[in-house]
Protein backbone atom coordinates (compact mmCIF):
# COMPACT_ATOMS: atom_id res chain seq x y z
CA UNK A 1 0.00 0.00 0.00
CA UNK A 2 1.78 3.12 -1.22
CA UNK A 3 2.01 5.71 1.74
CA UNK A 4 -0.33 8.38 -0.14
CA UNK A 5 -3.04 5.81 -0.80
CA UNK A 6 -2.71 4.79 3.37
CA UNK A 7 -2.63 8.53 4.25
CA UNK A 8 -5.79 8.62 2.27
CA UNK A 9 -7.33 5.85 3.84
CA UNK A 10 -6.67 7.12 7.23
CA UNK A 11 -8.12 10.55 6.36
CA UNK A 12 -11.34 9.13 5.11
CA UNK A 13 -10.88 6.38 8.69
CA UNK A 14 -10.97 9.90 10.80
CA UNK A 15 -13.53 11.21 9.30
CA UNK A 16 -15.70 8.12 10.16
CA UNK A 17 -14.41 7.72 13.73
CA UNK A 18 -15.61 11.10 14.65
CA UNK A 19 -19.09 10.48 13.05
CA UNK A 20 -19.13 7.33 15.13
CA UNK A 21 -21.54 7.11 17.75
CA UNK A 22 -21.25 6.97 21.37
CA UNK A 23 -20.52 2.84 22.97
CA UNK A 24 -23.96 2.80 24.55
CA UNK A 25 -26.03 4.11 21.15
CA UNK A 26 -23.94 2.79 18.43
CA UNK A 27 -26.40 -0.09 17.54
CA UNK A 28 -29.90 2.53 17.67
CA UNK A 29 -27.40 4.71 15.79
CA UNK A 30 -25.68 2.59 13.22
CA UNK A 31 -27.83 3.67 10.08
CA UNK A 32 -26.55 7.39 10.50
CA UNK A 33 -23.04 6.04 10.80
CA UNK A 34 -23.28 3.99 7.63
CA UNK A 35 -25.01 7.20 5.95
CA UNK A 36 -22.51 9.24 6.29
CA UNK A 37 -21.57 10.38 3.01
CA UNK A 38 -17.52 9.12 3.95
CA UNK A 39 -19.07 5.96 4.40
CA UNK A 40 -21.17 6.25 1.29
CA UNK A 41 -18.49 6.82 -1.08
CA UNK A 42 -16.51 3.96 0.36
CA UNK A 43 -19.42 1.32 0.20
CA UNK A 44 -19.80 2.25 -3.48
CA UNK A 45 -15.68 1.83 -3.76
CA UNK A 46 -16.50 -2.03 -3.61
CA UNK A 47 -12.97 -4.30 -3.65
CA UNK A 48 -10.84 -1.28 -4.01
CA UNK A 49 -12.29 -0.50 -0.82
CA UNK A 50 -11.72 -4.12 0.44
CA UNK A 51 -8.36 -3.80 -0.54
CA UNK A 52 -7.26 -0.44 0.70
CA UNK A 53 -9.08 -1.24 4.07
CA UNK A 54 -7.26 -4.51 4.89
CA UNK A 55 -4.21 -2.96 3.54
CA UNK A 56 -4.55 -0.31 5.90
CA UNK A 57 -5.84 -2.71 8.89
CA UNK A 58 -2.22 -4.65 8.18
CA UNK A 59 -0.30 -1.94 9.18
CA UNK A 60 -2.74 -0.12 11.68
CA UNK A 61 -1.61 0.66 15.08
CA UNK A 62 -4.40 2.71 16.21
CA UNK A 63 -7.25 1.21 17.37
CA UNK A 64 -9.86 4.18 17.12
CA UNK A 65 -8.96 3.76 13.35
CA UNK A 66 -9.15 -0.17 13.16
CA UNK A 67 -12.65 -0.23 14.59
CA UNK A 68 -13.84 2.18 11.82
CA UNK A 69 -12.34 -0.26 9.39
CA UNK A 70 -13.39 -3.70 10.09
CA UNK A 71 -17.31 -1.94 10.88
CA UNK A 72 -16.73 -0.54 7.03
CA UNK A 73 -15.68 -4.15 5.71
CA UNK A 74 -18.75 -5.54 6.96
CA UNK A 75 -20.64 -3.87 4.34
CA UNK A 76 -19.17 -6.25 1.82
CA UNK A 77 -19.37 -9.90 1.32
CA UNK A 78 -17.36 -11.88 3.39
CA UNK A 79 -15.85 -13.89 1.33
CA UNK A 80 -14.05 -10.80 -0.20
CA UNK A 81 -12.21 -10.18 3.49
CA UNK A 82 -13.25 -12.43 6.15
CA UNK A 83 -10.23 -14.84 5.77
CA UNK A 84 -7.71 -12.17 5.54
CA UNK A 85 -9.26 -9.92 8.27
CA UNK A 86 -9.34 -13.53 10.86
CA UNK A 87 -5.65 -13.59 9.91
CA UNK A 88 -5.13 -9.99 11.03
CA UNK A 89 -6.94 -10.42 14.29
CA UNK A 90 -4.80 -13.38 15.31
CA UNK A 91 -2.01 -11.18 15.35
CA UNK A 92 -3.40 -8.44 17.01
CA UNK A 93 -2.45 -7.12 20.28
CA UNK A 94 -5.19 -6.75 23.18
CA UNK A 95 -6.16 -2.55 22.66
CA UNK A 96 -6.31 -3.84 18.45
CA UNK A 97 -8.36 -7.05 19.25
CA UNK A 98 -10.79 -4.99 21.28
CA UNK A 99 -11.68 -2.38 18.56
CA UNK A 100 -12.56 -5.60 16.57
CA UNK A 101 -15.82 -4.95 18.22
CA UNK A 102 -18.32 -4.70 17.67
CA UNK A 103 -17.58 -4.48 13.35
CA UNK A 104 -16.57 -8.37 13.48
CA UNK A 105 -20.61 -9.20 14.59
CA UNK A 106 -21.62 -7.37 11.84
CA UNK A 107 -20.05 -9.39 9.25
CA UNK A 108 -22.62 -10.97 7.24
CA UNK A 109 -22.25 -14.92 8.98
CA UNK A 110 -24.01 -16.36 11.51
CA UNK A 111 -22.56 -15.60 15.21
CA UNK A 112 -22.17 -19.70 15.64
CA UNK A 113 -19.42 -19.23 12.56
CA UNK A 114 -17.70 -16.34 13.93
CA UNK A 115 -17.79 -17.31 17.26
CA UNK A 116 -16.06 -21.11 16.43
CA UNK A 117 -13.17 -19.55 14.07
CA UNK A 118 -12.46 -16.73 16.95
CA UNK A 119 -11.83 -19.93 18.62
CA UNK A 120 -9.85 -21.70 15.89
CA UNK A 121 -7.28 -18.67 15.39
CA UNK A 122 -6.97 -18.51 19.20
CA UNK A 123 -6.21 -22.54 18.40
CA UNK A 124 -4.33 -22.28 15.80
CA UNK A 125 -2.02 -18.83 16.61
CA UNK A 126 -1.16 -19.14 20.91
CA UNK A 127 -2.69 -15.47 20.95
CA UNK A 128 -5.65 -15.69 23.14
CA UNK A 129 -6.44 -11.50 22.44
CA UNK A 130 -9.58 -12.58 19.94
CA UNK A 131 -11.45 -14.34 22.97
CA UNK A 132 -12.07 -11.08 24.34
CA UNK A 133 -14.69 -10.64 21.28
CA UNK A 134 -16.69 -13.50 22.75
CA UNK A 135 -18.07 -11.59 25.88
CA UNK A 136 -21.58 -12.22 24.12
CA UNK A 137 -23.82 -14.64 24.08
CA UNK A 138 -21.98 -16.29 21.78
CA UNK A 139 -19.97 -17.68 23.56
CA UNK A 140 -22.64 -20.65 24.15
CA UNK A 141 -21.73 -21.65 20.64
CA UNK A 142 -17.97 -22.88 22.25
CA UNK A 143 -18.77 -23.69 25.93
CA UNK A 144 -16.19 -26.78 25.15
CA UNK A 145 -13.40 -25.03 23.87
CA UNK A 146 -13.86 -22.32 26.79
CA UNK A 147 -14.28 -24.29 29.59
CA UNK A 148 -10.73 -26.03 27.93
CA UNK A 149 -8.71 -23.07 28.00
CA UNK A 150 -9.89 -22.01 31.65
CA UNK A 151 -8.96 -25.57 32.90
CA UNK A 152 -5.07 -24.80 30.91
CA UNK A 153 -4.84 -22.02 34.41
CA UNK A 154 -2.28 -20.19 32.09
CA UNK A 155 -2.82 -16.33 31.80
CA UNK A 156 -4.14 -14.34 30.35
CA UNK A 157 -5.88 -17.06 27.99
CA UNK A 158 -7.68 -19.00 30.71
CA UNK A 159 -8.43 -15.29 31.69
CA UNK A 160 -10.27 -14.06 28.52
CA UNK A 161 -11.56 -17.53 28.21
CA UNK A 162 -13.25 -16.84 31.62
CA UNK A 163 -14.48 -13.83 30.75
CA UNK A 164 -16.45 -15.01 27.84
CA UNK A 165 -17.50 -17.95 29.57
CA UNK A 166 -19.77 -15.26 31.94
CA UNK A 167 -22.09 -15.33 29.08
CA UNK A 168 -22.78 -19.46 28.65
CA UNK A 169 -23.15 -20.13 32.56
CA UNK A 170 -25.59 -23.14 33.40
CA UNK A 171 -25.95 -24.94 36.24
CA UNK A 172 -23.63 -27.52 35.44
CA UNK A 173 -20.77 -25.74 35.50
CA UNK A 174 -20.52 -25.55 39.31
CA UNK A 175 -18.13 -28.37 39.55
CA UNK A 176 -15.97 -26.49 36.69
CA UNK A 177 -16.06 -23.45 38.57
CA UNK A 178 -15.75 -24.52 42.31
CA UNK A 179 -12.25 -25.99 40.96
CA UNK A 180 -11.03 -23.04 39.60
CA UNK A 181 -12.18 -20.77 42.54
CA UNK A 182 -10.17 -22.94 44.53
CA UNK A 183 -6.91 -21.34 42.56
CA UNK A 184 -6.68 -18.76 45.32
CA UNK A 185 -2.42 -18.07 44.12
CA UNK A 186 -4.27 -17.05 41.26
CA UNK A 187 -6.82 -14.64 42.14
CA UNK A 188 -7.64 -13.14 38.89
CA UNK A 189 -9.26 -16.23 38.04
CA UNK A 190 -10.41 -17.81 41.36
CA UNK A 191 -12.25 -14.18 42.01
CA UNK A 192 -14.44 -14.27 38.72
CA UNK A 193 -15.19 -18.11 39.54
CA UNK A 194 -16.57 -17.34 42.78
CA UNK A 195 -18.72 -14.50 41.75
CA UNK A 196 -20.04 -16.40 38.99
CA UNK A 197 -21.22 -19.30 41.75
CA UNK A 198 -22.65 -16.95 43.56
CA UNK A 199 -24.75 -16.19 41.06
CA UNK A 200 -25.68 -19.93 40.04
CA UNK A 201 -27.05 -19.87 43.87
CA UNK A 202 -23.93 -21.83 44.92
CA UNK A 203 -21.59 -20.18 48.01
CA UNK A 204 -18.64 -22.87 46.93
CA UNK A 205 -16.44 -20.19 45.98
CA UNK A 206 -16.60 -17.99 48.61
CA UNK A 207 -12.31 -18.83 49.12
CA UNK A 208 -11.52 -17.67 45.98
CA UNK A 209 -13.72 -14.27 46.25
CA UNK A 210 -11.42 -13.60 48.95
CA UNK A 211 -8.77 -14.02 47.55
CA UNK A 212 -10.18 -11.13 44.78
CA UNK A 213 -10.63 -8.85 47.97
CA UNK A 214 -7.20 -9.73 49.16
CA UNK A 215 -5.42 -9.22 45.57
CA UNK A 216 -2.65 -6.53 45.00
CA UNK A 217 -4.36 -5.49 41.79
CA UNK A 218 -6.42 -2.68 42.96
CA UNK A 219 -8.87 -3.08 39.68
CA UNK A 220 -9.06 -7.04 40.36
CA UNK A 221 -10.07 -5.89 44.34
CA UNK A 222 -12.29 -3.06 42.79
CA UNK A 223 -14.32 -5.26 40.41
CA UNK A 224 -14.84 -7.84 43.42
CA UNK A 225 -16.05 -5.88 46.33
CA UNK A 226 -18.51 -3.69 43.71
CA UNK A 227 -19.85 -7.55 42.02
CA UNK A 228 -20.21 -9.02 45.94
CA UNK A 229 -22.40 -6.03 46.41
CA UNK A 230 -24.76 -7.20 44.34
CA UNK A 231 -25.36 -10.45 47.38
CA UNK A 232 -25.04 -8.11 50.21
CA UNK A 233 -26.73 -4.84 51.58
CA UNK A 234 -25.75 -1.40 51.88
CA UNK A 235 -25.37 -1.17 54.85
CA UNK A 236 -23.41 -4.54 55.84
CA UNK A 237 -21.00 -3.44 53.27
CA UNK A 238 -20.45 0.14 54.44
CA UNK A 239 -19.93 -1.66 57.99
CA UNK A 240 -17.32 -4.37 56.98
CA UNK A 241 -14.84 -1.22 56.23
CA UNK A 242 -13.05 -2.73 53.43
CA UNK A 243 -11.99 -0.27 51.11
CA UNK A 244 -10.77 -1.42 47.83
CA UNK A 245 -8.63 1.71 47.43
CA UNK A 246 -6.54 0.28 50.08
CA UNK A 247 -3.95 -2.16 50.11
CA UNK A 248 -5.20 -6.10 50.13
CA UNK A 249 -3.16 -7.67 52.49
CA UNK A 250 -4.17 -4.70 54.87
CA UNK A 251 -7.84 -5.49 55.19
CA UNK A 252 -8.09 -9.72 55.99
CA UNK A 253 -10.50 -8.89 58.96
CA UNK A 254 -12.95 -6.46 56.41
CA UNK A 255 -12.43 -8.96 53.79
CA UNK A 256 -13.09 -11.88 56.38
CA UNK A 257 -16.50 -10.11 57.33
CA UNK A 258 -18.04 -9.97 53.71
CA UNK A 259 -17.70 -13.26 53.07
CA UNK A 260 -19.08 -14.19 56.55
CA UNK A 261 -22.45 -12.10 55.92
CA UNK A 262 -22.61 -13.88 52.34
CA UNK A 263 -21.91 -17.44 53.58
CA UNK A 264 -24.29 -16.44 56.22
CA UNK A 265 -27.20 -14.65 53.76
Amino acid sequence: MSEEMNNGSETELEELRQALPDPFELSSKLGDFFNHPTAQRLSAGGDETVRRLLDFLKQSREPALTRVAVLMLSRFQPAAFYDELLAILSAADKSTAEAFEPGIWLVQLPERQIAQDLVRIVQSSGNPTPLLLLQRPAAKEIRDELSEFIRRRKLPLSLYALYAYRYALEPGDIPLLKAVSEWVDTPQLSAPAGLYLLSLGSKDGLAGVRAGLMSPDEDLRTLTYYELGNYLSKTTIAESGYRPSEPGDSQGAAADKLIEHVASS
